[in-house]
């Protein structure tokens, strides 16, 4: 089994400043991913943002292609918060290695109808746009039933600016 840590910001949207603000960007990691490595991947960028802004949405595209699906964590982190992407997406205890599934293409926001971890399915490469998975535990022993509570929006009302 191998457990994979990599902070895949690709991209960032909605700001709140004095007069309606949208920023949209993106950041492409382009990197492959350690097969088998706790240590895992990680990718850190920067946004600056002039005058005082403050995150109102986020929402995270990710395209994998290769790989196992149910071994997938990935977070994303930003002034002491922490978002949970995947956590071994399809992991539950009748289904302990998570999804079979091998990459995707999927959008993740707060307000997507579906749970990224229980709706991506064993085969193919999923695409779709989904809700991030939001469970806070160890790799080694989430399960669909864990309760979810690092959504994207943890960020809201923070400093857009920094890492």
């Amino acid at each position: 089994m191998k457990f994979l840590l990599i902070f895949p910001l690709v991209s960032l949207a909605g700001l709140n400043c004095h007069a309606a603000t949208t920023y949209n960007g993106t950041w492409s990691v382009s990197t492959a991913i350690p097969d088998n490595d706790d240590t895992g991947f990680s990718s850190t960028k920067s946004l600056a943002v002039s005058g005082t802004a403050t995150i109102t949405s986020v929402t995270v595209d990710l395209i994998f292609s290769g790989g196992w699906n149910g071994d997938l964590y990935a977070y994303l982190s930003h002034d002491g918060q922490i978002s949970i992407l995947l956590n071994r997406v399809g992991r539950t205890s009748g289904n302990p290695d998570g999804f079979a599934s091998s990459g995707m293409t999927v959008s993740l926001t707060d307000t997507a109808p579906l749970d990224i971890h229980t709706a991506l399915g064993n085969s193919g490469t999923p695409s779709g746009t989904f809700q991030p998975d939001g469970r806070a535990t160890d790799p080694l022993n989430t399960l669909d039933a864990d309760a979810r509570t690092n959504f994207l929006s943890v960020f809201n009302g923070h400093d857009a600016s920094g890492n």
